[in-house]
């Protein structure tokens, strides 16, 4: 006999990225984001990854030659191409940016997107992530729509995992105040409470290992004495 279902379903996943709600409270916060986009090697392609076809890019004025903006359809990417969450149908190393903005909340496996678009930089190549903060004081607005916020150090973690250095981290959205008697270098204090995260982080190339020069052998070396 098949279980009865509930008549109180969860909202669709997805579904609060398109409520007045979520854009009132995120993309205020995504624009407070700025950061410098040097050049980078690799042809000057950036990807930028989106809950939704209308959700605006962030860093509008970053310049690249060519620009691919994907979002959410189901299970998949789709845009210029369609893929699945964690597979694109690109080479390794010809994207000089990529963007997961607020991407990683309905992927089945978030650490796997997180690799894959680590894959995909070229040296020196940037990965910008935006994700809801899950100590934020607004989590609340966007519970029971699927959604699966995870805290900035987990996703630097696997940046680092992935071969990426983490060089910026901040914390996006109003300041919630402070109760009282919490400490000026306190968690809520330092950002604990908005409502998003970003993390910038670059994909260094690989050092060379330096060879180990072989000892000198002065006992049969040739030459004149020096005295």
């Amino acid at each position: 006999m098949p279980p009865v279902r509930s008549s109180r379903q969860a909202a669709p996943t997805g579904a609060w990225w398109s409520t007045a709600q979520a854009r009132a409270l995120l993309l205020p916060a995504q624009a407070a984001w700025t950061a410098v986009a040097p050049a980078a090697p690799g042809g000057q392609v950036r990807l930028c990854f989106r809950p939704m076809a209308d959700w605006p890019a962030p860093d509008p004025a970053a310049s690249f030659a060519t620009t691919h903006l994907l979002h959410r359809e189901g299970a998949v990417w789709t845009g210029p191409w369609r893929a699945d969450a964690a597979t694109w149908p690109l080479p390794g190393g010809v994207v000089a940016r990529v963007d997961l903005c607020f991407a990683l909340e309905e992927v089945p496996d978030p650490r796997a997107l997180v690799a894959e678009a680590a894959r995909a930089l070229c040296p020196e190549g940037r990965l910008l992530v935006l994700g809801l903060n899950p100590l934020g004081a607004a989590r609340w607005r966007w519970s029971g729509h699927g959604l699966r916020a995870m805290p900035a150090s987990r996703v630097a973690r696997w940046l680092v995992e992935a071969g990426l250095l983490p060089v910026d981290e901040r914390r996006l959205g109003p300041r919630w105040r402070v109760p009282a008697g919490a400490t000026a270098d306190g968690p809520l204090h330092g950002g604990a409470g908005r409502i998003a995260w970003a993390i910038l982080a670059i994909k260094r190339e690989a050092a060379l290992t330096p060879l180990r020069r072989a000892a000198t052998d002065w006992s049969r070396a040739g030459g004149v004495p020096v005295a």
